[in-house]
């Protein structure tokens, strides 16, 4: 791109005195020249003379609009808007700005047809890209088209993965490149490729999952971290908050959120799903209380065996590592759980249990670790984990991330004495 004699740090801003035209949009107004305008433009040229000084492109927006000017005067390192790229590729469509339909030829391998009578060409059906993505395996199988540079740019395994195999060095050629995900469904890669395009999530009806909505937006929060789009997993979880998230969803929601690899951590959600523990208790003992007071109207007594197992039977879909997580927070007690005499001898001592076991020897599903004391294994002395689950017998499964994004980590079994928390 061959760059103008001009001083441009000042001149997009309204009010100098060296702009004489105006170009005018729904919300801002900028002051340029008409010689820079009608040398790059031909379609500005004519709007030009068409409105006599001022321009108005009022429908289309003003972030869109700003980077269009700078790119006209030559200003490279203005940032450009990944998320406006339709409406980018609509101006260039109308005003025919030269040296544009190379860059995004060139950038994103967009091939631009003058003769559509469609002057938004690029749209949501990922019709004009250079990377093909095919999701779902079988039947359910669905091919999305999208671009490398936007990909890039949204999500960091996109980053790694075409850094190392799509690699170019004519640039005036477009390498296709094939990436094949059987395991994601493909409404949820539409969704993850909506948002990548256009910044937000969609408002319109998203096809559910196979189980229902929520398992729907659980795929799609484990996938978003899976391609490290981290503004998209923060979307994820306000939906799961403040949509999804009630006594019968609880337990499926927390089971299924994914442990981050950086923090170890499980994001906000858990934060969430502890608070509405701590706010509906009662909703998990009532099964409880209605039990005894059926039993004391029949004259059974409370303490009855066959009644206790199955009121703790209600109790105990309490997930047992939310439960931990929730006596670790000190947000809820023994003491404010409302119990009653049908389930002393079961709840509290189950409760007891965990809170004594996550005081001196538990750990937490999701807790930072260091590998300490192994005789069998001592390559991995000192190095950090993340604690996936309990075993039975008392060991518990660390998983080991990788340093290599791409490849998979590493899953250990180990005995708590030979873990030390970070």
């Amino acid at each position: 791109m061959r760059r103008l004699a001009v001083d441009i740090s000042n001149l997009l801003e309204k009010g100098q005195h060296l702009c004489d035209v105006k170009v005018v949009t729904s919300e801002r107004c900028f002051e340029v020249h008409h010689d820079v305008l009608s040398m790059r433009s031909p379609g500005l040229h004519r709007l030009l003379q068409e409105g006599k000084g001022v321009v108005s492109l009022r429908p289309y927006s003003s972030e869109a609009v700003e980077w269009l000017l700078h790119f006209i005067y030559g200003d490279e390192k203005f940032p450009f808007p990944y998320h406006l790229l339709d409406t980018i590729c609509e101006l260039e469509s109308i005003l025919k700005v030269r040296g544009l339909a190379k860059y995004l030829r060139d950038k994103f391998g967009l091939s631009i047809d003058r003769k559509s009578k469609d002057s938004a060409f690029f749209d949501l059906s990922y019709r004009c890209g250079n990377v093909e993505i095919c999701a779902g395996e079988g039947e359910q199988q669905q091919r999305f088209t999208g671009s490398s540079a936007i990909l890039s740019a949204r999500g960091s395994f996109f980053e790694a993965l075409f850094s190392r195999k799509w690699t170019c060095k004519d640039s005036k050629r477009t390498k296709e490149t094939k990436l094949r995900f059987d395991y994601v469904h493909p409404a949820v890669m539409n969704l993850l490729l909506d948002y990548a395009y256009t910044g937000a999530l969609p408002e319109r009806h998203v096809v559910q999952g196979r189980h229902g909505p929520v398992s729907f937006w659980l795929a799609a929060l484990h996938f978003g971290y899976y391609f490290g789009m981290e503004p998209f997993v923060n979307e994820c979880e306000w939906t799961i908050a403040q949509r999804h998230l009630s006594r019968a969803n609880l337990a499926t929601i927390w089971r299924s959120l994914p442990v981050v690899p950086q923090t170890g951590s499980r994001g906000i959600l858990v934060d969430e799903c502890v608070g509405y523990l701590e706010a509906h208790m009662g909703e998990f003992t009532e099964p409880c209380l209605r039990l005894d007071a059926e039993l004391a109207q029949e004259g059974q007594p409370a303490d009855d065996a066959r009644a206790l197992r199955k009121e703790a039977a209600y109790f105990y879909a309490i997930p047992k590592d939310l439960m931990k997580a929730a006596l670790n927070s000190g947000r809820v007690t023994l003491d404010t759980i409302p119990l009653r005499k049908g389930l002393k001898l079961w709840a509290r001592a189950h409760l007891e249990g965990l809170a004594t076991e996550h005081k001196h020897k538990g750990f937490v599903v999701g807790d930072r670790v260091r590998f300490d004391g192994l005789k069998a294994r001592p390559q991995l002395n000192g190095r950090l984990g993340i604690v996936q689950h309990e075993e039975s017998g008392g060991r518990h499964v660390v998983r080991i991330p990788s340093s290599n994004r791409l490849a998979r980590a590493t899953y250990v079994r180990v005995r708590p004495s030979n873990l030390k928390r970070v």
